[in-house]
């Protein structure tokens, strides 16, 4: 079985979040993306584009 990078993506994106103790909400919150958007990547329904990957890592950066 091939695991694509949505896929993988997706599995990473949820294990960070809930190890970190974050919602969805609060994690959309902190990168400015609707909560819908963070159940479509961990669902694996869709991806983020490379400006939300970037956009994120700054305010992550940000915050800490």
């Amino acid at each position: 079985m091939k695991i694509t990078f949505r896929k993988m993506f997706s599995i990473n994106l949820y294990r960070l979040r809930t190890k970190a103790g974050m919602s969805q909400k609060i994690l959309a919150e902190a990168i400015e993306v609707g909560q819908n958007t963070i159940s479509r990547w961990e669902s694996g329904y869709s991806e983020p584009s490379f400006n939300h990957l970037t956009n994120g890592t700054q305010r992550s950066e940000e915050m800490t």
